[in-house]
Protein backbone atom coordinates (compact mmCIF):
# COMPACT_ATOMS: atom_id res chain seq x y z
CA UNK A 1 0.00 0.00 0.00
CA UNK A 2 0.86 3.37 -1.15
CA UNK A 3 2.11 5.74 2.08
CA UNK A 4 3.41 9.18 1.96
CA UNK A 5 5.14 8.96 5.10
CA UNK A 6 8.53 9.00 5.20
CA UNK A 7 10.17 8.73 8.84
CA UNK A 8 14.79 9.35 9.07
CA UNK A 9 17.08 9.72 12.01
CA UNK A 10 18.99 13.37 12.51
CA UNK A 11 22.57 12.21 13.50
CA UNK A 12 25.41 14.30 14.20
CA UNK A 13 27.89 15.13 17.03
CA UNK A 14 27.30 17.74 20.06
CA UNK A 15 27.34 21.37 18.37
CA UNK A 16 26.99 20.60 14.75
CA UNK A 17 23.45 22.07 14.40
CA UNK A 18 20.15 19.34 14.99
CA UNK A 19 18.18 20.89 16.71
CA UNK A 20 18.65 24.21 14.61
CA UNK A 21 18.41 22.67 11.02
CA UNK A 22 14.99 20.13 12.46
CA UNK A 23 13.48 23.65 13.18
CA UNK A 24 14.25 24.65 10.21
CA UNK A 25 13.26 22.44 7.83
CA UNK A 26 10.00 21.60 9.92
CA UNK A 27 9.33 25.31 10.27
CA UNK A 28 8.99 24.66 13.94
CA UNK A 29 11.07 25.80 17.28
CA UNK A 30 9.86 22.59 19.55
CA UNK A 31 13.72 21.56 19.50
CA UNK A 32 15.96 23.41 22.10
CA UNK A 33 18.70 25.06 20.51
CA UNK A 34 21.98 25.08 22.81
CA UNK A 35 24.98 27.89 22.35
CA UNK A 36 28.61 27.71 22.36
CA UNK A 37 28.81 24.13 20.93
CA UNK A 38 27.44 22.30 24.28
CA UNK A 39 25.25 19.64 24.14
CA UNK A 40 21.27 20.28 24.06
CA UNK A 41 19.48 17.14 23.12
CA UNK A 42 19.56 14.34 25.87
CA UNK A 43 16.85 12.58 24.73
CA UNK A 44 14.95 11.97 21.33
CA UNK A 45 12.41 13.88 20.10
CA UNK A 46 9.55 13.02 17.25
CA UNK A 47 8.96 16.24 14.92
CA UNK A 48 7.04 15.57 11.84
CA UNK A 49 6.59 18.62 9.19
CA UNK A 50 4.32 18.36 5.80
CA UNK A 51 5.98 18.91 2.22
CA UNK A 52 3.63 18.97 -1.31
CA UNK A 53 1.96 16.70 0.46
CA UNK A 54 3.71 14.08 2.35
CA UNK A 55 4.59 13.85 6.11
CA UNK A 56 8.07 13.53 6.74
CA UNK A 57 9.13 12.59 10.43
CA UNK A 58 12.37 12.94 11.70
CA UNK A 59 13.39 11.63 14.95
CA UNK A 60 16.13 13.77 16.70
CA UNK A 61 18.85 11.32 17.74
CA UNK A 62 20.99 12.61 21.43
CA UNK A 63 24.57 14.14 20.95
CA UNK A 64 25.45 10.14 21.78
CA UNK A 65 29.28 11.04 22.28
CA UNK A 66 28.17 13.50 24.99
CA UNK A 67 26.65 11.28 27.67
CA UNK A 68 27.97 7.73 29.50
CA UNK A 69 24.85 6.19 28.42
CA UNK A 70 25.11 5.89 24.85
CA UNK A 71 23.78 2.27 24.74
CA UNK A 72 20.81 3.62 26.61
CA UNK A 73 19.95 6.40 24.00
CA UNK A 74 20.59 3.72 21.47
CA UNK A 75 17.72 1.31 22.69
CA UNK A 76 15.21 4.28 23.05
CA UNK A 77 16.03 5.28 19.74
CA UNK A 78 15.40 1.52 18.55
CA UNK A 79 12.24 1.44 20.40
CA UNK A 80 11.43 5.19 18.46
CA UNK A 81 12.07 3.34 14.68
CA UNK A 82 9.49 0.57 16.24
CA UNK A 83 6.86 2.73 15.82
CA UNK A 84 7.79 4.61 12.65
CA UNK A 85 8.15 1.62 10.45
CA UNK A 86 8.78 3.73 7.15
CA UNK A 87 11.83 4.43 8.03
CA UNK A 88 13.95 5.36 5.30
CA UNK A 89 17.83 6.82 6.28
CA UNK A 90 19.67 8.87 9.00
CA UNK A 91 20.71 12.25 7.95
CA UNK A 92 24.17 12.59 8.89
CA UNK A 93 24.74 16.16 9.46
CA UNK A 94 28.50 17.84 9.46
CA UNK A 95 30.11 21.13 9.29
CA UNK A 96 30.56 22.88 5.85
CA UNK A 97 33.97 22.96 6.67
CA UNK A 98 34.99 19.21 8.11
CA UNK A 99 36.94 16.92 5.33
CA UNK A 100 37.03 14.16 7.68
CA UNK A 101 35.44 11.50 10.46
CA UNK A 102 35.99 12.37 13.93
CA UNK A 103 37.09 9.78 16.03
CA UNK A 104 33.48 10.43 17.88
CA UNK A 105 31.75 10.19 14.66
CA UNK A 106 33.40 7.17 14.13
CA UNK A 107 32.09 5.24 17.31
CA UNK A 108 28.82 6.85 16.80
CA UNK A 109 28.33 5.46 13.35
CA UNK A 110 29.77 2.12 14.69
CA UNK A 111 27.06 1.88 17.38
CA UNK A 112 24.48 2.23 14.41
CA UNK A 113 26.08 0.22 12.16
CA UNK A 114 25.87 -2.68 14.65
CA UNK A 115 21.98 -1.20 15.05
CA UNK A 116 21.82 -2.16 11.00
CA UNK A 117 23.93 -4.10 9.51
CA UNK A 118 22.77 -3.78 6.03
CA UNK A 119 25.21 -4.46 2.91
CA UNK A 120 24.04 -1.30 1.62
CA UNK A 121 23.81 1.25 4.91
CA UNK A 122 25.48 3.96 2.97
CA UNK A 123 22.90 4.08 0.69
CA UNK A 124 20.70 5.20 3.10
CA UNK A 125 22.78 8.19 4.51
CA UNK A 126 22.42 11.67 3.19
CA UNK A 127 25.60 13.98 4.58
CA UNK A 128 23.76 17.42 5.42
CA UNK A 129 26.57 20.05 5.59
CA UNK A 130 25.77 22.82 8.14
CA UNK A 131 27.07 26.22 8.73
CA UNK A 132 27.43 26.45 5.02
CA UNK A 133 27.53 29.92 3.86
CA UNK A 134 25.96 29.57 0.30
CA UNK A 135 26.35 33.60 -0.63
CA UNK A 136 29.58 33.44 -0.04
CA UNK A 137 31.48 34.16 -3.04
CA UNK A 138 33.98 31.61 -1.93
CA UNK A 139 31.27 29.08 -1.14
CA UNK A 140 31.11 27.02 -5.35
CA UNK A 141 34.92 26.37 -4.80
CA UNK A 142 35.06 25.37 -1.11
CA UNK A 143 31.87 23.21 -1.74
CA UNK A 144 34.57 21.93 -5.09
CA UNK A 145 36.94 20.97 -2.46
CA UNK A 146 34.71 19.06 0.27
CA UNK A 147 32.66 17.61 -2.00
CA UNK A 148 33.43 13.91 -2.08
CA UNK A 149 36.01 14.06 1.16
CA UNK A 150 34.12 12.29 3.30
CA UNK A 151 33.90 8.64 0.99
CA UNK A 152 37.71 9.82 0.41
CA UNK A 153 38.73 9.79 4.01
CA UNK A 154 36.97 6.49 5.17
CA UNK A 155 39.15 4.81 2.45
CA UNK A 156 41.84 6.37 3.63
CA UNK A 157 44.79 3.87 4.67
CA UNK A 158 43.79 5.86 8.73
CA UNK A 159 40.49 4.45 8.55
CA UNK A 160 41.26 0.79 8.05
CA UNK A 161 39.77 -0.44 11.51
CA UNK A 162 36.88 1.27 10.68
CA UNK A 163 36.71 -0.25 6.96
CA UNK A 164 37.65 -3.92 9.35
CA UNK A 165 34.47 -2.70 11.35
CA UNK A 166 32.31 -2.39 8.56
CA UNK A 167 33.63 -5.84 7.14
CA UNK A 168 32.95 -7.47 9.82
CA UNK A 169 29.34 -6.47 9.70
CA UNK A 170 29.40 -7.26 6.06
CA UNK A 171 28.96 -3.70 4.89
CA UNK A 172 29.94 -2.52 2.13
CA UNK A 173 32.46 0.89 2.05
CA UNK A 174 30.39 4.08 0.25
CA UNK A 175 30.93 5.27 -3.52
CA UNK A 176 29.59 8.17 -3.28
CA UNK A 177 27.14 9.93 -0.70
CA UNK A 178 24.76 12.42 -1.50
CA UNK A 179 25.79 15.79 0.26
CA UNK A 180 23.62 19.28 0.65
CA UNK A 181 24.71 22.46 2.21
CA UNK A 182 22.34 24.36 4.91
CA UNK A 183 22.56 28.19 7.04
CA UNK A 184 20.70 27.99 9.92
CA UNK A 185 21.13 30.77 11.76
CA UNK A 186 20.24 30.76 15.33
CA UNK A 187 19.34 34.22 15.01
CA UNK A 188 16.35 34.04 12.10
CA UNK A 189 12.95 32.51 12.83
CA UNK A 190 11.98 29.17 11.88
CA UNK A 191 10.21 30.52 8.49
CA UNK A 192 12.50 32.85 7.35
CA UNK A 193 15.59 29.82 7.91
CA UNK A 194 13.19 27.37 6.09
CA UNK A 195 12.55 30.11 3.50
CA UNK A 196 16.54 30.63 3.02
CA UNK A 197 17.46 27.22 2.82
CA UNK A 198 13.89 26.11 0.44
CA UNK A 199 15.93 25.04 -2.46
CA UNK A 200 18.34 22.66 -0.57
CA UNK A 201 15.37 21.45 1.76
CA UNK A 202 13.42 20.43 -1.54
CA UNK A 203 16.22 18.63 -2.24
CA UNK A 204 16.12 16.78 0.64
CA UNK A 205 13.08 15.82 0.93
CA UNK A 206 12.98 14.37 -2.88
CA UNK A 207 16.04 12.36 -1.48
CA UNK A 208 14.26 11.44 1.25
CA UNK A 209 11.51 10.18 -0.81
CA UNK A 210 13.48 8.06 -3.21
CA UNK A 211 15.19 6.06 -0.29
CA UNK A 212 13.48 2.97 0.12
CA UNK A 213 12.72 1.78 3.17
CA UNK A 214 15.46 0.43 5.60
CA UNK A 215 13.44 -2.31 6.43
CA UNK A 216 10.26 -4.11 5.28
CA UNK A 217 9.13 -4.33 9.01
CA UNK A 218 10.49 -3.92 12.11
CA UNK A 219 9.13 -5.34 15.52
CA UNK A 220 9.62 -6.16 19.03
CA UNK A 221 9.19 -9.37 21.04
CA UNK A 222 9.29 -9.30 24.93
CA UNK A 223 10.05 -12.93 26.35
CA UNK A 224 9.34 -13.10 30.23
CA UNK A 225 11.74 -15.29 32.34
CA UNK A 226 12.40 -15.94 36.31
CA UNK A 227 15.32 -14.82 37.99
CA UNK A 228 15.77 -17.30 40.56
CA UNK A 229 19.38 -16.74 41.61
CA UNK A 230 18.68 -14.91 45.08
CA UNK A 231 16.23 -15.48 47.59
CA UNK A 232 13.24 -13.59 46.28
CA UNK A 233 12.45 -14.22 43.05
CA UNK A 234 12.24 -11.71 39.83
CA UNK A 235 10.23 -11.77 36.95
CA UNK A 236 11.95 -10.52 33.66
CA UNK A 237 10.30 -8.78 30.70
CA UNK A 238 13.12 -8.88 28.27
CA UNK A 239 12.93 -6.79 24.88
CA UNK A 240 14.32 -8.05 21.47
CA UNK A 241 13.96 -5.91 18.44
CA UNK A 242 13.63 -7.82 15.01
CA UNK A 243 14.23 -6.20 12.04
CA UNK A 244 13.08 -8.21 8.57
CA UNK A 245 13.99 -7.09 4.82
CA UNK A 246 16.36 -7.33 2.04
CA UNK A 247 16.18 -10.99 2.20
CA UNK A 248 17.17 -11.41 5.68
CA UNK A 249 16.23 -11.12 9.60
CA UNK A 250 18.49 -9.31 12.29
CA UNK A 251 17.28 -9.84 16.01
CA UNK A 252 18.90 -7.41 18.09
CA UNK A 253 20.26 -8.44 21.44
CA UNK A 254 17.75 -8.59 24.23
CA UNK A 255 17.75 -5.83 26.73
CA UNK A 256 15.86 -5.65 30.03
CA UNK A 257 12.54 -3.66 29.58
CA UNK A 258 11.26 -4.43 33.08
CA UNK A 259 11.68 -6.21 36.54
CA UNK A 260 9.07 -7.40 39.09
CA UNK A 261 9.40 -9.00 42.25
CA UNK A 262 7.79 -11.83 42.97
CA UNK A 263 7.04 -12.80 46.46
CA UNK A 264 3.92 -13.55 48.71
CA UNK A 265 5.73 -12.39 52.09
CA UNK A 266 4.51 -8.91 53.40
CA UNK A 267 6.41 -5.64 52.51
CA UNK A 268 6.84 -3.55 55.56
CA UNK A 269 7.98 -1.03 53.77
CA UNK A 270 9.27 1.03 50.47
CA UNK A 271 12.59 2.43 50.56
CA UNK A 272 12.84 5.88 47.61
CA UNK A 273 15.68 6.98 46.26
CA UNK A 274 16.71 9.78 44.05
CA UNK A 275 19.16 9.94 41.55
CA UNK A 276 20.38 12.80 39.27
CA UNK A 277 22.11 12.82 36.04
CA UNK A 278 24.57 14.75 34.64
CA UNK A 279 23.83 16.70 32.00
CA UNK A 280 26.60 19.37 30.84
CA UNK A 281 24.67 21.23 28.92
CA UNK A 282 24.23 25.12 28.31
CA UNK A 283 21.03 25.13 27.14
CA UNK A 284 18.57 28.09 27.42
CA UNK A 285 16.36 25.53 29.33
CA UNK A 286 18.74 23.54 31.38
CA UNK A 287 17.67 19.53 32.22
CA UNK A 288 18.56 16.78 34.88
CA UNK A 289 17.43 13.83 34.36
CA UNK A 290 16.11 12.47 37.58
CA UNK A 291 15.77 8.13 38.33
CA UNK A 292 13.44 7.21 41.31
CA UNK A 293 14.32 3.44 42.05
CA UNK A 294 12.19 2.00 44.74
CA UNK A 295 13.37 -1.20 46.82
CA UNK A 296 10.98 -3.38 48.90
CA UNK A 297 11.61 -4.30 52.62
CA UNK A 298 9.97 -7.93 53.39
CA UNK A 299 9.39 -9.72 56.55
CA UNK A 300 10.72 -13.03 56.05
CA UNK A 301 10.26 -15.18 59.24
CA UNK A 302 10.19 -12.24 61.23
CA UNK A 303 13.29 -10.75 59.66
CA UNK A 304 14.03 -8.25 57.69
CA UNK A 305 14.84 -8.95 54.50
CA UNK A 306 16.19 -6.54 51.17
CA UNK A 307 14.77 -6.82 47.89
CA UNK A 308 16.04 -5.48 44.82
CA UNK A 309 16.65 -2.15 43.87
CA UNK A 310 14.97 -1.55 40.64
CA UNK A 311 14.63 1.55 38.43
CA UNK A 312 11.09 2.30 38.68
CA UNK A 313 10.75 5.52 36.60
CA UNK A 314 12.79 8.63 35.21
CA UNK A 315 12.22 12.17 34.01
CA UNK A 316 13.44 14.94 32.55
CA UNK A 317 13.04 18.15 34.73
CA UNK A 318 13.87 21.54 33.38
CA UNK A 319 15.50 24.22 35.87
Amino acid sequence: MFSNKFSVLVLGETGVGKSSFINAIAKTQKCEVGNEGKACTTDYDVIDTKFNGNTFIFIDTPGLNDAKGDSKNIKQIKDAIVDYPEFRCILLLMKFQDVRLSDSMVKILQQYMSCFPLKEFWNHVLLIRTHADTTNKKFERERKKINGSIVKCIRDKDYENFRNFMSSKDILPPDKIDEFYVDCDNEDTPEERFQFNKSQFSLIFDAIKCCPKMFEEIKKIDTDEIDKSNSIEKLITKRTIVYIGHGREIRDEPYILKEKELCNYPVLRTETRERSGTIKSECRKKKDHIYYYETNIYEIDKKEVKGSECLKRSEWKTK
